[in-house]
């Protein structure tokens, strides 16, 4: 965890923490924000994961420097995006179980922060149920986070996965 992310997961304890958060958090405009901080706390990590095909994408159209890929690069036009292997609102959910336990938070973080990159004909793979879900049966406790990607085919374990350094504003 680095230090944005600290600094987030600190403001997302501050916000569950919040009397009858869980109330407030069905409203959509308080939700969204929720599910923003929650989403760019994975997305501040100086790390993502890319598959191979996305990898040699990255590679052959020169996004990837010495220093890594700029996480401003991601675009439909420049043909990447960057995923959630678990999607936000399913951390969301998994936090507000818990909302007034910092301890339950930063450990959910810290096991859902995983950002992979993918093609655009990639993250086409995850439309339908898995978009926003995880699979039938999935618990955070002893599931994959990878197992949306290994249930479609997108990849036949974690260990495929090439790690990427990233730099620059966070793109959501």
């Amino acid at each position: 965890m680095n230090k944005l992310q600290r600094d987030l997961c600190k403001v997302i304890q501050a916000i569950a923490s919040i009397e009858d958060f869980e109330q407030f958090g069905q409203n959509s405009a308080i939700r969204y924000g929720f599910l923003n901080y929650v989403a760019k706390y994975s997305l501040a990590a100086d790390t993502y994961f890319a598959t191979p095909i996305a990898r040699a994408y990255l590679e052959e159209n020169g996004f990837l420097t010495k220093r890594g890929l700029r996480r401003g690069r991601k675009s439909k036009a420049n043909g990447f995006t960057y995923e959630h292997a678990i999607p936000a609102n399913v951390v969301a959910d998994e936090i507000l179980r818990k909302p007034g336990s910092a301890d339950h938070i930063a450990t959910t973080l810290l096991k859902t922060d995983v950002v992979t990159i993918l093609t655009t004909e990639e993250n086409e793979m995850l439309s339908g149920p898995l978009r926003a879900k995880m699979p039938d049966g999935w618990v955070l406790e002893s599931g994959d986070v990878y197992a949306r990607y290994t249930s479609i085919g997108l990849v036949a374990s974690h260990a495929q996965l090439h790690s990427v350094s990233v730099y620059g504003a966070i793109a959501r």
